[in-house]
């Protein structure tokens, strides 16, 4: 059996399948299932055009059946540098399937992120993850990002 891995932007044709993603997602964060809001705000983030999807997939062959299965995604926001006077991309969200871990996907889909990223002519990407999130950070540095040792980030939780 042949495998062959792809980078494909998200469509309308794919949102079952993002959508799927995005709930394993949130399970594997540990937050509780809420299929219908989830639903509601993909498509609103989709149909709106607020974000950039794009979207990791494997398909198989074994010279008798054909099939994809979609492995991963990232989440690109745009917002704005007032001091540099560009866009710079928020890498907001990367999964990976488990069972595709350690197979390049998420590589795949950080150096997609970047290509974006430079071919929009943006100031850069910015990327948070948690703090024991200790694949990710390797992940990211190995492409590249470094860690910001000149700001703070602040967050304040409205309840």
């Amino acid at each position: 059996m042949t495998e062959q891995k792809e980078i494909t932007e998200l469509d309308e044709e794919l949102l079952p399948e993002f959508i799927r993603l995005f709930h394993d997602y949130r399970i594997s964060l540990g937050l509780h299932s809420v299929p219908i809001a989830e639903e509601k705000f993909l498509r609103k983030r989709f149909y709106d055009g607020d974000f950039h999807v794009i979207l990791a997939s494997v398909m198989f062959n074994s010279g008798i059946i054909e099939y994809t299965e979609y492995a991963g995604f990232a989440i690109l926001y745009p917002f704005y540098s007032t001091i540099q006077l560009k866009k710079i991309w928020l890498l907001n969200d990367i999964f990976v399937e488990k069972k595709y871990r350690h197979q390049g996907i998420g590589t795949m889909l950080l150096e997609t992120c970047i290509n974006i990223s430079e071919k929009t002519e943006s100031c850069g990407i910015v990327l948070e993850t948690l703090i024991e999130s200790f694949g990710a950070k390797k992940l990211v540095e190995k492409r590249g990002l470094v860690k910001d040792n000149y700001t703070y980030a602040y967050y304040r939780e409205h309840k």
